[in-house]
């Protein structure tokens, strides 16, 4: 008996079990070659949590979620990964979910592990009337200078990336 229970626990794959419905699709892989019992023992799972899910039939809430996961899925495939919750229930409340809610929308999506892209518009908070805006141009475009250091000169340039938002290059 205790070397059936370490000869299930050397198994590489235990250590990868997350969640109890892994497990217990593990014990109904492994019934074949070990009993029930043993196998709930040692993956810590009670036979009554076992069979409950394993003869759990999908109520109607839950089909008309993976139903509606397709759709929220699709619409955000179609639209480059950009549409947030908010837009997608627009798109389905459309297409005929008229009480879809939006936290539903939301909930379903976190679900499936997506999320829209938001990319803000670049706003120039700089004041015109800056004191450094009456500085004198002492180059007055002739950039040749007559010997080192007389003359430093230098630009920035803004590049927005999806992680950081704006980032600044000198």
């Amino acid at each position: 008996m205790l070397e059936e229970e370490n000869i299930i626990l050397k198994k590489q794959w235990l250590s990868l079990l997350k969640g109890i419905r892994e497990k217990v699709k593990l014990i109904s892989r492994l019934s074949k070659e070990h009993s029930i019992k043993l196998l709930c023992k040692v993956l810590k799972v009670a036979r009554s949590t076992y069979y409950s899910i394993l003869n759990h039939k999908a109520s109607s809430r839950e089909i008309e979620n993976n139903i509606l996961k397709s759709k929220i899925f699709k619409v955000y495939c179609d639209n480059r990964k950009v549409y947030g919750s908010i837009k997608i229930t627009r798109i389905l409340r459309e297409d005929g979910y008229p009480k879809l809610s939006v936290n539903r929308v939301s909930r379903l999506m976190k679900q499936l592990g997506i999320r829209s892209i938001t990319i803000r518009k670049f706003k120039n908070y700089r004041n015109k009337q800056n004191e450094h805006s009456e500085l004198k141009n002492l180059v007055n475009q002739n950039f040749s200078a007559q010997k080192p250091n007389q003359i430093w000169l230098s630009d920035i340039t803004y590049i927005h990336t999806v992680k950081h938002g704006w980032t600044y290059l000198c």
